[in-house]
C-alpha cells in the first residue's frame, strides 16, 4: 500500500494510539488501542508481568485485549504473556512459527528462566517464573498477513538479533513495528542490537526501508512518527555498521573476541545499556555476535579471493 493510500484508509479508521508500559526497566511492551479495541506488542519480563498486567488493565479500562504479539522469542519480550493471559484469558499470541519451536527447547526454557532470575536481581524483586505455562496460539509467518482486532497485520522477516526476529506492518494506519533487529533509543543513544548476523540485518533494514512507513513503534521505546520515522532508521542502521566496524577494526588490530568483548562492553553496555539488561545475557549476545561477524567478514574475503 502506497503512502498516500494508507493514509486514506486511516481517514476512515479510529486513529491509532500506541503506549509503552512496563512492569520494570528494560521490560517495556507496547499497547496498541484503536477504538474499542486492542493489542499488545511483546510483553516484557515474567517476573514483572504482574505490574504490566495491571497498567494494561488501567490503561484500557473495559476495552477488551484481543492479541498479544510477538516480536521474537527473548525472555524480556515474551516473558509476561502468562501473566497478562491470566488477566486477559481471551487475548491470543501470535508469532513467527520458530517462536513456537524455541519455546517447545527445554535448553531455550533454561536460558529464559535464569536471564529473567537475573532480572529479578537487578530489579530487586522476587524472581517468578511461569515460562512453562506459555503457549503461542496462532503462527504467523513472514509474508503471510492475519487479520487482528485492530485491522490486519502484514509479518515481515527481520532476522539478525535473532533468526526468528519479526517485524510487522500495519497497511491501514501505515505503521511498522520493528523488531528489534534493527535498533533500540537508550537515553536517546541509538543502540545496535544485532546479533546472529550482521549481514542479515542489513537485509531486514532494507525490507524496513521500503515501507517508507509515517509511524513506527520501536521495541522498548514506542511511537515515532513523520520524518523521525525515517530517520531512527537511518541513524540506527549507521549505529549498527559502526559496530560492526569496531569489531572488525579491533580483530584487524589483532585483539581476541575476548578482548573486543572488554572493550566493546566499555563503549555499548557500561553507563548506557547496564540498567535495562542483565550483564550475563549482554556478554552471552555480544559473544555471538563478534564471533558472527568476523565469521561473515572472512567469508566474503574467502569469496572475493
Amino acid at each position: 500500500m502506497t503512502n498516500a493510500n494508507a493514509a486514506a484508509a486511516a481517514t476512515n479508521n479510529p486513529a491509532l494510539r500506541a503506549y509503552t508500559l512496563s512492569g520494570a526497566l528494560g521490560g517495556e511492551a507496547i499497547l496498541l488501542v484503536k477504538g474499542e479495541a486492542a493489542v499488545l506488542v511483546d510483553s516484557g519480563f515474567d517476573f514483572c508481568a504482574d505490574l504490566l498486567a495491571a497498567k494494561i488493565k488501567a490503561t484500557l479500562g473495559e476495552i477488551p485485549l484481543s492479541e498479544i504479539i510477538l516480536t521474537h522469542s527473548h525472555y524480556d519480550h515474551l516473558g509476561g504473556c502468562v501473566a497478562v493471559q491470566q488477566l486477559y484469558p481471551e487475548a491470543k499470541i501470535i508469532a513467527n512459527p520458530l517462536v513456537r519451536q524455541i519455546v517447545a527447547k527445554e535448553s531455550a526454557r533454561q536460558t529464559m528462566r535464569r536471564f529473567n532470575h537475573e532480572a529479578a536481581a537487578v530489579a530487586g524483586m522476587p524472581p517468578l517464573d511461569r515460562i512453562d505455562q506459555l503457549q503461542i496460539d496462532y503462527d504467523l509467518a513472514p509474508g503471510e498477513t492475519r487479520q487482528t482486532a485492530i485491522g490486519p497485520i502484514l509479518a515481515i522477516s527481520t532476522p539478525g538479533h535473532t533468526r526468528c526476529s519479526t517485524s510487522y506492518y500495519l497497511p491501514e494506519d501505515d505503521t511498522l513495528i520493528l523488531s528489534e533487529t534493527t535498533g533500540v533509543i537508550v537515553d536517546q543513544h541509538y543502540a545496535p542490537c544485532f546479533v546472529v548476523s550482521y549481514r542479515a540485518t542489513e537485509e531486514s533494514f532494507d525490507r524496513c526501508e521500503q515501507f517508507h512507513a509515517r509511524r513506527i513503534i520501536v521495541p522498548h521505546y514506542g511511537l515515532i512518527e513523520g520524518e523521525q520515522a525515517a530517520e531512527f532508521l537511518a541513524r540506527s542502521r549507521a549505529a549498527s555498521t559502526g559496530a560492526a566496524q569496531f569489531v572488525l577494526e579491533h580483530h584487524a588490530a589483532g585483539q581476541s573476541e575476548e578482548e573486543i568483548l572488554e572493550d566493546y562492553a566499555a563503549k555499548y553496555y557500561y553507563g548506557l545499556c547496564d540498567r535495562a539488561q542483565p550483564e550475563g545475557a549482554f556478554r552471552i549476545n555480544t559473544s555471538t555476535m563478534i564471533s558472527r561477524v568476523i565469521a561473515e567478514a572472512e567469508a566474503e574475503r574467502a569469496a572475493q579471493q
